[in-house]
């Protein structure tokens, strides 16, 4: 569990973790800056294939071609300078042996080699005391320019190397290509991003590719993606022949599985007569795993209350009353059927409209039912919904403001709209004051890439709604990781959801932080990992001048997530408990009064990342906020599984705007149930997980070789203001916002207030007149969340009866949101 283990492998592995940062900290000077904060530099990028080189090997893996220089020659007699000397070092005009072990030499780090001492080194870039890495060894630079070289020989990473002429990449190896008539080594990267217009990412190596405008420029079996030729997969079940499913980028036929039970993933909700709801639908194994998300055949029971379509498209009606809908499952070899539990959909009639006056219908949000004893606060009356739901009243207001409250249900407000026919649901009392979750550690026996850090990522769905998403939700709470190295002292922040163990030359293997603390939310959960291996070298971008935020690590880090395998495993059942006192001080933060989560109760689930991303697609960004901090936009795409949540598949960093190639698993094991979403999260990264955030996002049933987002980050609600002492509300509702909404929440029960963008106004929210309806407006929080709606979507839209959804439904048309939080009291 994580209170016993977590704290522990920070203790234990301090002292061999401090010699390798002092080892690393104590030379940083020396090596200059190593990388832009989001985007790995050249520097970076040449040691990312970087491998460690042990004593014993002959060739320096960074340099393929042979170097002008040896080190086991017999030695000379007399010398003037140790250049004259084939072993030792010139002493007294004699050569004489310097060493004959490793204790002999000065330096901890320190080999002996030919008699002399020389520094160790595990790959390009780590002779920090100067001189170049050639077999584990520091030697002297040869050159900086071919013309340091004598005749026939070029200068390649400071050695002076024999030539390999060509004519033609053909006559080149896999890991080069002709420039200029000479083999050259390709580039190293993190992902297509570090490479140049007319390259990709394979394998560590910036590799050629042609160039495109248009898929039709590019081979039958590739797709254009950022003006590159790459793979060609398919991006949806469109792509596949009739009959065929998209899995993991290649359509197939759909495999024989064995299917132990069916579960509808839509949650019950209220229809009129013609309206419409999409059907979504898993099989899953006896070990709860998803192993089919199509092939159902849908059951609507009465069969006058609705019918399904060929694409999974339920529409209410003729009649009302009760649609009770079954998904079932057909063993085509034994011809036996699995049928789910049902999924019950109250239908109603369409009322007549409204011809003067307001009439609100409410109902309950997790099941559809009619919601009686409602009570609407409307301008300082009280009105009461009937048996069927139903409040009316008369107001002679072209815009109304209205207050929905009942004792087990959320409470929502709604300000300033002119529709007069509404339907509001209301969830049943939201608990933010429990917290799920699982830990665990990474299972990489998978993972393909090399590198001497493995490092990886996990989390689980996120359910509450993509626009009100958080970096908390994504990366789990902050740990500090405190280094102690003599005169050297670091703090790394790490998040709860980052795994990182090294193996370290002349060190061996050690832990950084091998456990996952994932938060998430309670019930059937799907969780989800990325897991790759990085060079050493690219910590030490993390560790320049000392100076380590959570943004830095983010930055540094994510860009190489491009390479890693991405892992998903459906999680039962999870169970959400009550945040106890970190009286062990479990995150280093100093504070052993704050609540955390208690990690002691959630169980340990062990993922394993397997699935490789493959899928490339290129994401028109705009430019990322210029402020304080450390300002990136995270990049994920992903799915949004209707009722389960949104489960990333790709993830990257960058601080620049343009178009920005990034890669992702396509969809597998059953996520084709969901929709694809690509969602970009500017925020201002100091040394925390910002609170306050702006987003971009579209939805897509096909994941398009090139992504445009939305063209400007939206800014803040900054003058948005909550006034407790007299429940006075102010909104500040950005130009090209459509809405803004402010949550109440960090306790038992939200209260959620909409304001339209015709409601500027200041409200007073009224209290409960019901002694058994709690004052929701105590939450720890307020949220305020402007919402950008896609075209020709408003909040009249969304709380209008028989529209084009609900508000619960206020996600499936956001394009843009931005988000601040103040403390609710």
């Amino acid at each position: 569990m994580i209170h016993s283990t977590f704290t522990k492998h920070i203790k234990l592995n301090l002292s061999k973790f401090s010699l390798f940062f002092l080892f690393i900290l104590s030379s940083a000077s020396l090596i200059g800056c190593l990388g832009d904060p989001v985007k790995p530099s050249t520097e970076v990028e040449l040691e990312v294939d970087a491998e460690i080189i042990e004593p014993d090997i002959e060739v320096d893996q960074a340099v393929d071609m042979e170097p002008e220089i040896e080190l086991d020659m017999e030695e000379a007699l007399s010398c003037a300078e140790d250049g004259d000397c084939e072993s030792g070092r010139c002493v007294e005009g004699e050569c004489t042996l310097e060493c004959s072990a490793p204790s002999d030499c000065p330096g901890r780090f320190d080999d002996c080699r030919s008699g002399r001492c020389y520094n160790r080194c595990f790959g390009a870039g780590t002779c920090f005391q100067g001189g170049v890495c050639l077999n584990g060894v520091c030697v002297d630079e040869q050159c900086e320019e071919d013309s340091d070289c004598e005749e026939g020989r070029l200068c390649r990473g400071q050695l002076c190397v024999r030539p390999e002429p060509c004519a033609s990449d053909d006559e080149c190896s896999s890991r080069q290509r002709c420039v200029e008539g000479n083999c050259e080594n390709l580039s190293g990267c993190g992902g297509d991003a570090n490479c140049a217009a007319d390259e990709i990412c394979i394998n560590n190596r910036c590799a050629p590719v042609a160039q495109c405008e248009e898929n039709g420029d590019c081979a039958e079996d590739e797709d254009c993606v950022a003006s590159r030729c790459v793979p060609g997969l398919c991006r949806g079940e469109v792509d596949c022949d009739l009959g065929q499913i998209c899995e993991a980028g290649e359509c197939i036929e759909p495999p024989m599985v064995t299917v132990d039970r069916v579960v509808i993933l839509n949650n019950a909700r209220s229809l009129l007569v013609g309206q419409s709801l999409e059907l979504r639908a898993v099989a899953l194994d006896s070990d709860g795993q998803i192993v089919a998300s199509s092939g159902f055949v849908w059951l609507v029971n009465p069969e006058q209350t609705g019918n399904v379509d060929a694409t999974n498209l339920f529409t209410a009606g003729p009649e009302a009353g009760e649609a009770s809908i079954s998904a079932q499952w057909q063993d085509p070899d034994t011809g036996m059927t699995i049928t789910s539990l049902p999924l019950v959909l109250p239908i109603s009639e369409p009322l007549p409209p409204v011809e003067s006056g307001w009439r609100v219908r409410v109902a309950d949000g997790a099941s559809g039912i009619p919601l009686v004893g409602a009570d609407v606060y409307v301008d300082g009356n009280v009105y009461t919904t009937n048996e069927e739901g139903i409040a009316t009243f008369d107001n002679q207001a072209d815009r109304l403001s209205f207050t929905v409250m009942s004792p087990n249900h959320d409470t929502v407000s709604v300000v300033g709209i002119s529709q007069r026919s509404l339907y509001l649901p209301l969830q049943p009392l939201s608990d933010d004051s429990r917290i799920a979750g699982f830990t665990g550690e990474l299972d990489f026996s998978e993972v393909r890439n090399n590198g001497q850090v493995e490092l990886g990522l996990a989390g689980g769905a996120f359910s509450d709604g993509l626009s009100q998403i958080t970096f908390f939700d994504l990366l789990g709470q902050l740990f500090f990781t405190e280094v102690d190295a003599g005169p050297i002292n670091a703090t790394i922040p790490l998040p709860g959801g980052l795994v990182a163990q090294a193996n370290v030359p002349f060190l061996g293997d050690f832990s950084i932080k091998d456990e996952y603390a994932v938060i998430t939310t309670e019930g059937f959960q799907l969780g989800w990992s990325f897991g790759g291996r990085i060079a050493i070298q690219t910590v030490l971008g993390l560790l320049e001048n000392g100076n380590i935020s959570i943004g830095r690590v983010l930055g540094v880090l994510l860009p190489f997530f491009d390479q890693f395998e991405h892992g998903i495993e459906a999680i039962p059942e999870l169970i959400a408990y009550n945040p106890v006192a970190d009286v062990d001080d479990q995150d280093r933060d100093g504070d052993r009064r704050e609540l955390i989560p208690d990690y002691a109760q959630f169980p340990e689930i062990n993922l394993r990342p397997s699935q490789a991303q493959n899928l490339r697609l290129a994401v028109n960004l705009p430019e990322v906020f210029d402020t304080e901090g450390d300002p990136i936009a995270l990049l994920l795409a992903g799915v949004d599984i209707v009722d389960v949540g949104f489960v990333p598949l790709g993830l990257t960093a960058t601080q620049e705007g343009g178009i920005i190639p990034m890669r992702m698993a396509p969809a597998y094991q059953g996520l084709q149930v969901g929709d694809y979403v690509v969602l970009a999260l500017s925020a201002r990264f100091n040394n925390r997980i910002p609170r306050d955030i702006s987003g971009l996002m579209q939805r897509f049933s096909r994941i398009p070789e090139q992504v445009n987002l939305a063209d400007s980050f939206m800014t803040p609600p900054e003058l948005s203001l909550w006034e407790p002492a007299f429940r006075r509300l102010t909104p500040e509702i950005p130009g090209d916002a459509d809405l803004l909404r402010v949550s109440f929440r960090g306790g038992v029960g939200r209260w959620v207030v909409y304001f339209g963008q015709e409601a500027a106004d200041t409200v007073r929210l009224p209290f409960p007149v019901d002694f058994n309806t709690p004052d929701l407006t105590v939450g720890l929080d307020v949220r305020f969340d402007a919402i950008d709606l896609e075209a020709g979507v408003t909040l009249n839209e969304l709380v209008g009866e028989g529209g084009i959804g609900d508000i619960l439904q206020l996600d499936q048309f956001t394009e843009r949101f931005s988000r601040r939080v103040d403390n609710g009291r």
